[in-house]
């Protein structure tokens, strides 16, 4: 017996973690005998030239309308046009819009498929989320513990939720760091002064920061230019490198000693197992879900959300060197999970919620 199995997925900025996620399965995920797996993008891409490097067998090229309203239309008559031609048995919903289309097909069509949430977002920090619909799914897809312990809180059954974390990398060349009295530290992601990534808390700590370091952002966003100018405005400017978003960031670091991450939330960051995953220590903000499944002794410090001292205090011992990691024991850590242990924790989820 055939089982059709349909992710459905939102509109993309194709920049993003979600895209990493995505880009995992659709090129690596052994999917199971007897399941067929099929894609609708049907929301739109912001960036059509991802489609073309990335996932150019599985979409056809679109042109997509800047003009949200228009594009959202658009979006619902594709999500049922799609889901009629494929006749799924179980629907992965990556938002909750998607969620409650697919839940209107169902009830419109009477087809009797299982719904599935896989959201990518904290349940409590994104406004997109609409935790009413949460219930129109059989099963919940959980990011992180955080995220997972966000559903429970919401009125779901923990029975129907399902940790799966994410697909990390698989064990990459590991990267030393650079044998001199400069300190190199690593920022990747959205250049956001205030708002999720909160750059204020780690620029202000930076400068204030005695010994040699260095700081390398990778990125971009709509505060590229205040980051710019706080760091110019303190004298710092030949300690700090810009890059700009790059398709492949790691290609553009070496030697880097730690990764910084001071994010108001997120859902589970990619980016900190991109660096355990190099043999590179990362320290993080405790924001509510994500980082605190990732980070251990052994391959990094988190601080308390918001506690610029504490930051200051970790930063200031690895300039200092009373803060060291082993770049092979940060490296194993990252192989639980990694894109295999992934890809079983995901389909055990379906078979289970597919039997329940």
């Amino acid at each position: 017996m055939t089982t059709k199995v349909m992710i459905l997925i939102p509109y993309l900025s194709g920049k993003g973690g979600m895209e990493t996620v995505l880009t995992a399965l659709i090129q690596d995920y052994p999917v199971p005998e007897g399941w067929v797996l099929t894609y609708g993008l049907t929301q739109g891409i912001q960036e059509p030239a991802f489609l073309k490097t990335q996932w150019p067998a599985e979409f056809k090229l679109k042109k997509t309308t800047t003009f949200k309203p228009l594009r959202q239309v658009r979006g619902v008559m594709q999500t049922f046009k799609q889901l009629q031609q494929n006749q799924p048995d179980i629907v992965i919903c990556m938002s909750t819009r998607l969620l409650k289309l697919a839940a209107i097909w169902q009830r419109l069509t009477h087809r009797r498929a299982k719904l599935i949430s896989w959201l990518h977002f904290s349940l409590a920090d994104n406004p997109a989320i609409n935790q009413h619909s949460l219930h129109w799914a059989q099963g919940h897809l959980c990011i992180s513990t955080g995220i997972q312990q966000q559903f429970i809180a919401a009125g779901i059954s923990a029975a129907q939720t399902y940790l799966v974390f994410n697909p990390g990398p698989e064990q990459q060349p590991l990267q030393l760091p650079a044998l001199t009295p400069q300190v190199h530290f690593a920022y990747i992601g959205r250049i956001l002064w205030q708002g999720q990534k909160q750059l204020h808390i780690l620029f202000e700590t930076l400068a204030h920061l005695a010994g040699d370091w260095r700081l390398t952002v990778v990125g971009d966003g709509p505060d590229l230019v205040v980051a710019q100018a706080f760091f110019k405005r303190h004298g710092l400017s030949q300690k700090v490198t810009f890059l700009g978003w790059q398709a492949q960031p790691w290609s553009k670091l070496t030697a880097i000693d730690c990764l910084v991450l001071t994010s108001k939330y997120e859902g589970f960051p990619m980016v900190l197992l991109e660096a355990i995953s190099r043999g590179i220590p990362v320290i993080s903000s405790d924001c509510p879900t994500g980082p605190s499944d990732i980070i251990t002794p052994a391959n990094g410090r988190l601080y308390d959300l918001n506690d610029a001292a504490a930051l200051g205090q970790l930063l200031q011992c690895f300039v200092a060197g009373t803060l060291t990691f082993e770049s092979e024991l940060v490296q194993q850590t990252s192989q639980q999970f990694n894109a295999t242990a992934f890809f079983k924790r995901f389909s055990r989820a379906l078979e289970q919620i597919q039997n329940s």
